[in-house]
C-alpha cells in the first residue's frame, strides 16, 4: 500500500517511551483470603483518589523521573496474584469476578500501550487514568508491563545532561521497546515481540491490545500475526480489539513513486498485514490521533488505518499532540467501541 507522505522511516523519538498490557479472564476463587485485601483497601481507594489527571492529557513532560518519585506503590490499586492482575474486592468475598457471563467474557480485555515520554508502567498507568478509569466501571481492568529494553545513555537520539540522566535511570524509567533507527528496514523487533507474545502465552488469553505510538507499531504488528506464533496455539485467538494511539507502519519511499510517496518496508510487509481473508479475524481495529502531533502526525496514522476494511475500522482525530487523551468528553465513544468490540454493548 502506498500514500504519498513527507516522512519515511519511524518517528524521531523525543524522550524514552514505554508499554503496557492489560490481562484477561480474571476469575479465580479464594485465592487469598478476603481478609488480605480488606488491609489493603484504604491503599487502594486513596491511589484512585489520587489519580487526578483524568481530564487532563496524558502527554509527560522531559521531568519524567520526578513524575514516577511521586506515585504511590499501588498505583494501579488492583491485587496482583502470580503476575496478574485483578480488581480491588473488598472484605470477605469468595468470588471475584462480575455476576454475568457476558461481562466476565469482558474481563479479558486489555491493553498493551506504549507511551512517548512515558518511561515504565507505574507512570503510564498515572497517565492513562482517563481510558482506565472508564474502562473499570465495566469491569474491564488494565495490566501494565514494562517495554524489555534499558536504554544507556548513548542510546538516546536527543540530548539530556549527567545528572538529568542518573535521574532517569536511578527511577528505571529508561525503558523502550526497540532502538530507534532512521532507516525502517534496520529496525529489530525481535526483543518486543518476543516479549509480548511471553507474556500473552504465561497469562493470556486477552480480548484486546492496545498500543502508543512506537508501542503502537508493535501492538499492531501483533494483532495481525497473532496466529503466527505456535507456543500461543490454544491460549490466544484473534483479539477483539486493536486499539493504536498515535499509531504508524515502517514504512520507506515507493521506487519510482511521485515524491514522497511511500509503502510498507519490505521487511515488515507481512508484518502490516491484515488477515481479512481470514474467516477468523474478527478484530475491530481503533486509531486515534492527533491533528497536532509532531512526533507522529495524523496523515501516518491515516496512513495505517486505510489498511483496514471499514466494517472492522473506527478512527478518532484530537486536536492535539503526542499523547494519549483524556478527557471524557473524547473517550466516552471511543470506550462504546471498546464494549462493542469485546460484547458489553450492542451495535448501533
Amino acid at each position: 500500500m502506498s500514500s504519498p507522505l513527507a516522512t519515511t522511516a519511524s518517528p524521531l523519538p523525543t524522550s524514552i517511551e514505554e508499554l503496557g498490557i492489560v490481562p484477561a479472564a480474571l476469575l479465580q476463587v479464594n485465592v487469598l483470603p478476603g481478609s488480605h485485601w480488606a488491609e489493603i483497601g484504604a491503599n487502594a481507594d486513596a491511589s484512585d483518589a489520587n489519580d487526578n489527571d483524568a481530564e487532563s492529557e496524558s502527554t509527560l513532560s522531559a521531568d519524567a523521573a520526578s513524575s514516577t518519585a511521586s506515585l504511590a506503590s499501588s498505583i494501579l490499586a488492583y491485587r496482583q496474584i502470580h503476575g496478574r492482575t485483578y480488581h480491588s474486592e473488598r472484605g470477605n468475598a469468595l468470588y471475584w469476578g462480575s455476576n454475568d457471563q457476558k461481562a466476565n467474557d469482558s474481563l479479558d480485555l486489555i491493553k498493551s500501550w506504549m507511551l512517548a515520554r512515558g518511561p515504565n508502567a507505574k507512570v503510564f498507568s498515572e497517565k492513562s487514568s482517563g481510558l482506565r478509569k472508564l474502562l473499570k466501571k465495566s469491569n474491564i481492568y488494565m495490566e501494565y508491563i514494562d517495554g524489555p529494553v534499558v536504554l544507556e545513555k548513548k542510546d538516546l537520539p536527543f540530548e539530556v545532561d549527567d545528572a538529568k540522566w542518573a535521574e532517569i535511570a536511578d527511577s528505571g524509567v529508561n525503558r523502550a521497546w526497540f532502538y530507534h533507527d532512521n532507516v525502517s528496514k534496520k529496525l529489530d523487533l525481535q526483543l518486543a515481540l518476543a516479549s509480548v507474545v511471553k507474556h500473552i502465552k504465561e497469562n493470556g488469553p486477552y480480548a484486546g491490545i492496545v498500543g502508543f505510538s512506537q508501542g503502537a507499531a508493535v501492538s499492531t504488528i501483533i494483532a495481525n500475526t497473532i496466529k503466527s506464533y505456535p507456543e500461543l496455539s490454544g491460549v490466544q485467538d484473534y483479539f477483539k480489539l486493536s486499539l493504536a494511539v498515535s499509531g504508524y507502519s515502517f514504512t520507506e519511499p515507493k521506487p519510482d513513486g511521485a515524491e514522497g510517496e511511500l509503502q510498507i518496508t519490505e521487511k515488515f510487509v507481512s508484518a502490516f498485514t491484515v488477515p481479512v481473508d481470514d474467516p477468523a479475524y474478527v478484530t475491530k481495529s481503533v486509531f486515534i490521533y492527533g491533528s497536532n502531533d509532531n512526533s507522529v502526525p495524523g496523515v501516518r496514522s491515516q496512513y495505517l488505518a486505510a489498511m483496514y476494511p471499514e466494517d472492522k475500522k473506527a478512527a478518532f482525530q484530537h486536536d492535539g499532540g503526542h499523547f494519549v487523551p483524556n478527557k471524557k468528553d473524547f473517550l466516552n465513544p471511543v470506550v462504546d467501541e471498546i464494549l462493542i468490540a469485546v460484547g458489553l454493548k450492542e451495535s448501533k
